[in-house]
């Protein structure tokens, strides 16, 4: 399986004509469990191998695949509502289209950034691409919270002096909101694609194709399916007695 790619298309059409997420660095084997990060908006996620190997002059032997798992984690981001202030150059929807070419772009002294998923939803890690003209020196700061307006009083997901690229994670919120550092009394901020982990509210698995237990008030584990939050006069984990 050395050498293998994979792909986000919205076809079907083999060889893959889409989206390459990843190719692996022949030669050598590659690792049995892969976990391979890919921010991309599409109707299919189609593994290619056309690699095989020359027994002798004569002989050859196409690739040989034994897949025994997948799971593909969504992106919520993409059904969000985006919003940035000040309103900027390039709007704020282009950080969800599907499409890291293009870019939201604004400037200001202060400058906010907020993804609303519209319902609490159970989140596992977020994905962002920035644009070259990003102020990149100072403190980043990511809050998770479920109002838009008191989002300094939520929870700081992350809170450095690099580019929160990449953050892993386990919480349940409604709005995501960054704030880029000042520099030289300004903030210029372009992001040009971000990808929100995690499942819809009212469903969980690693497929997001199970129902949480219709007593459960907002989200539940993404794993056990249990209640995350209580109902006033019921118990149990799915709320059920």
């Amino acid at each position: 399986m050395d050498g293998f790619k994979l792909y986000v298309t919205n076809s079907s059409t083999i060889p893959p004509d889409g989206y390459l997420c990843y190719e692996d660095p022949d030669p050598g084997l590659p690792n049995i469990t892969q976990n391979i990060p890919c921010n991309q908006l599409g109707q299919y996620v189609i593994y290619y191998d056309s690699k095989g190997s020359q027994e002798n002059e004569t002989f050859y032997i196409g690739p040989i695949i034994e897949l025994c798992y997948v799971a593909i984690n969504d992106n919520i981001a993409s059904g969000g509502l985006v919003t940035q202030f000040p309103t900027g150059s390039q709007t704020a929807s282009l950080a969800n289209d599907g499409n890291t070419k293009s870019c939201s772009k604004t400037i200001g002294q202060t400058v906010i950034f907020q993804v609303d998923l519209k319902e609490e939803s159970t989140v596992t890690g977020v994905h962002i691409t920035f644009g070259e003209s990003t102020t990149r020196k100072g403190f980043h700061i990511l809050y998770s919270s479920n109002t838009s307006t008191s989002w300094t009083f939520g929870t700081i997901l992350y809170n450095g002096t690099s580019l929160p690229i990449e953050i892993n994670f386990h919480t349940v919120f409604r709005f995501l909101t960054y704030k880029p550092p000042v520099e030289i009394g300004r903030s210029v901020l372009e992001v040009c694609e971000i990808g929100i982990v995690g499942c819809p509210p009212s469903h969980y698995g690693p497929f997001c194709d199970q129902s949480c237990p219709w007593n459960c008030r907002g989200p539940c584990d993404l794993i056990t399916g249990q209640c995350i939050f209580g109902l006033i006069g019921w118990s149990g984990d799915t709320c059920e007695q």
